[in-house]
């Protein structure tokens, strides 16, 4: 099947563990498929959505622009007209400035020892994901324009900086430390990613309904992975507690060698 002139938006909102699975495809991978999407990964914000008595429909951003997008809609061409000729944007002047200028900094810092070294596959495809961002900002802004203005490309930099920012923190907090992917998840989540204060235990159950791994058979290796790196200790087992247990070095925090944290998986050492 050929088509041609065509062009396919995609947006995605699934659970993580759905998303770890396609994040951490070696031919999703390797084929650069990943590296095109604009990656977001919020905090959770359950608990913290207290219900607000409002109508947003009636408010004056609201309206706005529900009336742009209506006017967007409106221009399309419908099923059964001739296909219109793609309308082609491209970079005035000051806007290629600002543009080459964002390029070349990416560029750098994808980099060996750069910021963005760890993902030098995503941060290559920054500069024209950048343009994208552009393109729609301004056509929302302008429906008729015909180039993309520099204050638009620097609106698309701010956002595409965020991304790059975003995705640093999901595909690359587990290069160069010697940690496996599902080891860096399980150290970062502890440090940044636990409801409950620091203080308090983390069982299996917690691991396995909230945790960013959440079957045995991978964060039982990734729990002995940090041990060998010296994150986490295994602690003896007593009388009254039967499980296993692990202190945690925060690396966070700047006290980390005076504030450990007790963390359990709650399986019972004759099931092991």
């Amino acid at each position: 099947m050929h088509l041609e002139d065509k062009r396919l938006t995609v947006h995605l909102m699934v659970q993580p563990q759905v998303a770890e699975t396609f994040l951490e495809d070696g031919f999703m991978v390797d084929q650069g498929i990943i590296n095109r999407f604009l990656l977001a990964y919020p905090e959770s914000r359950i608990g913290h959505r207290p219900y607000e008595r409002r109508d947003v429909t009636t408010t004056e951003a609201y309206k706005v622009y529900e009336a742009r997008i209506e006017t967007l809609l409106r221009g399309l061409y419908r099923v059964g007209e001739d296909v219109p000729e793609l309308r082609t944007l491209v970079l005035s002047e000051a806007a290629v400035s600002s543009w080459i200028e964002f390029f070349d900094e990416v560029e750098e810092a994808s980099g060996h020892g750069g910021q963005y070294h760890k993902i030098g596959g995503y941060a290559s495809k920054a500069g024209e994901n950048c343009k994208r961002i552009a393109g729609v900002l301004e056509l929302v802004e302008n429906p008729d324009s015909n180039s993309i203005g520099a204050e638009n490309v620097e609106r698309a930099i701010t956002i595409m900086r965020w991304y790059l920012d975003e995705a640093l923190r999901m595909l690359g907090n587990d290069a160069g430390d010697g940690l496996s992917p599902d080891a860096a998840k399980i150290r970062d989540w502890v440090e940044n990613r636990r409801r409950k204060p620091r203080s308090e235990r983390l069982t299996a159950t917690e691991l396995s309904q909230d945790g960013p791994i959440r079957s045995r058979e991978r964060y039982e290796p990734a729990m002995l992975c940090l041990e060998r790196a010296g994150i986490a200790k295994m602690l003896p087992v007593t009388s009254d507690d039967r499980t296993r247990r692990w202190e945690i070095v925060p690396t966070a925090d700047p006290n980390a060698q005076t504030h450990k944290r007790t963390i359990r998986t709650g399986m019972p050492l004759e099931k092991q």
